[in-house]
Parts: C-alpha cells; sequence; structure tokens
C-alpha cells in the first residue's frame, strides 16, 4: 500500500469513527465531497496544507518521526 492510500485510509477511518460524512468534512475544511472521497481512495494527490486543514478538522495531529 504506497502513502497516500494509507493517509487516505486513516483520514476515512477518523472521519467514521467520529460519526461525520464525506460532505460535513468537506464543508468544514472548504473542500469539495469529490476531493474528500478521492483522498480516502488516495486517487488524488494532495499537499501539506490541505492534510494539516483535515486533521485540524479531525481534532487529530500530524506527527513527524
Amino acid at each position: 500500500m504506497n502513502t497516500r492510500v494509507a493517509i487516505g485510509n486513516k483520514i476515512a477511518e477518523i472521519r467514521n469513527q467520529k460519526k461525520m460524512s464525506q460532505q460535513e468534512l468537506a464543508d468544514l475544511t472548504g473542500l469539495t465531497q469529490n476531493n474528500i472521497s478521492r483522498i480516502e481512495q488516495g486517487k488524488y494527490s494532495f499537499g501539506i496544507d490541505i492534510l494539516f486543514r483535515i486533521v485540524d478538522v479531525l481534532g487529530k495531529n500530524v506527527e513527524i518521526v
């Protein structure tokens, strides 16, 4: 599994744990539902700024190791 897919899977997992729809996440991040879907599927290459917007809304942190 590549990194983009792994990150997308984790975003979907956290979003589902919070019982949040893709549309709700999209609205809170300023993205489209289609882009959230593509991110979660690992089909969209997105930048660090978008990643930080998503994890902020999800109440998580990006850990750099």
